[in-house]
């Protein structure tokens, strides 16, 4: 029996079209929005967009653990992310 993945909406910033980086909250993403695009300052075109985040499937003492570690597992999705667009 195949176990359906967790998934949860998240919120994407964009600049020039492409995801540069993806936080939890809108909130937080309007936050780094103003700051990376210099309150409509910059030179790239900046955006939000909703996303769809999957992680695998996970029983509840798993999904407690991964919820302990959102902050390590946004800094290492955002280095990712940077690393992809060097």
């Amino acid at each position: 029996m195949k176990k359906t993945p967790y998934q949860t909406k998240m919120w994407a910033v964009m600049r020039d079209g492409e995801t540069y980086m993806i936080l939890p909250s809108l909130g937080e993403a309007e936050t780094h929005l103003g700051l990376w695009s210099k309150n409509g300052f910059s030179s790239h075109t900046w955006g939000i967009k909703p996303v769809t985040v999957r992680f695998q499937h996970e029983t509840p003492s798993e999904r407690k653990r991964r919820l302990a570690r959102h902050v390590q597992a946004v800094v290492q999705l955002n280095q990712a992310i940077a690393h992809q667009h060097g």
